[in-house]
């Protein structure tokens, strides 16, 4: 992972909005993301978490504002061709194919850099140095995934892994593509207990190589302040607060916007 990056700011979100039909899913958003460092971004159900992943994915297009990677404006570019500016992502569903094993998973994570072949798709290898830049995209699969563990189900269908095998084999593919910018989005997800310490090792691995910033959606607070540096709570498409997790979270707003519904459903049971 890694490789020459000229930009301290991998990922920068500057003021962005989003409408849809006249109502603002995302008012005046703003963020920045260095290498080796987690931005954590959480909130209440609709507060705009996914519709700011979408933002940075490309998916969709903010009213206003702009998203750079390494300094460079892609806000108006489609996911493929950020990917080439090294961004790259997980997903909560993980967008698996079944019916390929998770070697050839982790391959397709390595399209944006190199052409690949994978059962009977096949990217530009009708010349010998395409034929070598489909081997190193192997070798570099291989050596995502011993980092992971997978090496022993590399030749199993990801219809055959259990779910915690089949979050790595998102991971690994996510990865495979040598990232400078990674989304999380809720990669503990239905973990168990066995399996949510090794993704919290994952996850600190690529922090401390130092060549990697990401963004971290997760829900389960106790790991949003062990895993980042830095806390963005939206709510309403509102950042309501930035800065260190753990004072972000001690904060009465953020308190409030969490806990604000239960306290009052207590209460009228209560009255």
């Amino acid at each position: 992972m890694g490789g020459k990056h000229l930009s301290e700011i991998c990922l920068e979100i500057s003021d962005v909005t989003v409408e849809f039909g006249g109502l603002q899913a995302l008012q005046r958003v703003s963020a920045k993301v260095r290498p080796g460092t987690v931005l954590g971004i959480v909130g209440p159900n609709g507060a705009g978490k996914t519709t700011l992943f979408n933002v940075v994915s490309g998916v969709v297009r903010p009213t206003r504002g702009a998203v750079r990677l390494d300094g460079v404006d892609v806000t108006g570019l489609p996911p493929h061709l950020r990917a080439r500016h090294g961004l790259s992502r997980t997903f909560q569903n993980l967008a698996l194919n079944d019916e390929m094993t998770a070697l050839e998973n982790v391959l397709m994570g390595t399209q944006r850099r190199v052409p690949v072949s994978i059962g009977r798709l096949t990217w530009d290898v009708l010349t010998r140095k395409s034929a070598a830049r489909e081997t190193r995209a192997r070798q570099d699969a291989l050596r995502v995934m011993s980092t992971l563990g997978l090496l022993d189900d590399r030749d199993r269908l990801i219809s055959e892994l259990p779910f915690g095998t089949r979050r790595r084999v998102d991971m690994a593919r996510a990865l495979a593509g040598d990232p400078r910018t990674l989304l999380l989005d809720e990669p503990f997800s239905g973990l168990g207990d066995r399996e949510r310490p090794l993704m919290s090792q994952i996850i600190h691995e690529i922090r401390k190589e130092g060549t990697v910033g990401m963004v971290l959606v997760e829900h389960d607070m106790t790991v949003v302040t062990e895993l980042c540096d830095e806390l963005l709570v939206l709510n309403e498409g509102v950042v309501l607060a930035t800065g260190d997790p753990r004072s972000v979270l001690a904060e009465p707003a953020v308190q409030e916007a969490y806990l604000g519904p239960q306290l009052k459903r207590r209460r009228k049971v209560s009255a």
